[in-house]
């Protein structure tokens, strides 16, 4: 179910993302696919086969080991996930959590895919790996 969950917040996030700005609908970077989980249904499809670039390639290794790490049962999903000071003053994209803020594993998730937020990347970094050269490393 939460697998499930995910590729649907995956999806809906990718879609928002994907929505054209006012004035860009005829910009060639934009793209979007939507398809029915259940049925394999496509709903919707602009540019789906042009190649595309992830906007943040380091994001998406995050989001790969948290899920590694939840499937090793090294992490749960309402565990919590404390802001050191570094993580709080990450640049932009980001959430504002202040130094020692909590969020849970699900929330880290989520702010990661709908978000990209650096804080939040950060912080995931230094609770799986001790730190961010040390996770660096383990991506």
């Amino acid at each position: 179910m939460f697998k499930r969950n995910l590729i649907f917040a995956l999806m809906a996030a990718l879609l928002v993302l994907a929505l054209p700005a006012p004035g860009a609908a005829a910009n060639d970077r934009y793209a979007a696919f939507v398809v029915d989980q259940d049925t394999g249904v496509v709903m919707h499809s602009r540019r789906s086969d042009a190649q595309r670039h992830p906007a943040s390639l380091t994001k998406m290794m995050t989001l790969y080991m948290m899920f590694e790490a939840i499937e090793l049962g090294e992490v749960g999903l309402q565990d919590q996930i404390r802001v050191s000071p570094r993580a709080a003053s990450a640049p932009p994209s980001r959430l504002g959590l202040s130094a020692g803020d909590t969020i849970t594993v699900e929330d880290a998730i989520l702010a990661l895919v709908v978000k990209s937020a650096n804080d939040v990347a950060l912080a995931v970094g230094e609770r799986l790996a001790g730190g961010e050269a040390r996770f660096a490393e383990q991506m």
